[in-house]
């Protein structure tokens, strides 16, 4: 990849959190750990999800691939750690503000890299060798998974009663 390819891809990334903020913005407080009524997660319980994958994830992962050669790369389970550490009970602004500064952090850290440390690999757990710039295509995807899945869910909410 060329590095404008590659600061495209990273530019997608750090879009994410301010579309998550202004999609979020104004759902009333009550409504924050609601679940939708397919039983899946709350508002809170998503943001929290973002927030750990970012900084136990992607960060934890980037640093390895930047400081490693050829390292491997832990799988999380998000479902496991949203009933671990109880994500519906935690404070909403907090863990979007803790997600948003990881975010910043990570994004600061990829563009001052060139492309050969974009084109470094690494044995990502459940997916197989990836290269910083997958990795980074992989997050801007579930970013994009989440904001969908936070936009049905908001509507969900205006709709109900």
């Amino acid at each position: 990849m060329s590095f404008q390819n590659n600061q495209e891809l990273i530019r997608s990334v750090e879009e994410i959190p301010d579309a998550i903020r202004q999609l979020v913005n104004g759902v009333a407080q009550d409504n924050l750990n609601r679940k939708p009524s397919d039983q899946g997660w709350s508002l809170l319980e998503h943001i929290c999800h973002l927030r750990d994958i970012e900084q136990e994830g992607y960060t934890a992962r980037i640093e390895k691939i930047i400081n490693q050669d050829h390292p491997f790369l832990s799988d999380l389970d998000g479902d496991k750690l949203a009933a671990e550490r109880d994500y519906n009970h935690q404070p909403f602004d907090e863990a979007l503000e803790s997600f948003i500064a990881a975010r910043e952090s990570n994004v600061r850290k990829l563009r001052d890299l060139s492309d050969e440390q974009m084109a470094r690999s690494a044995m990502f757990e459940n997916v197989g060798v990836v290269t910083l710039a997958q990795l980074i295509r992989m997050m801007g995807e579930h970013d994009r998974d989440h904001l969908q899945q936070l936009r049905e869910l908001c509507d969900q909410l205006l709709a109900e009663p």
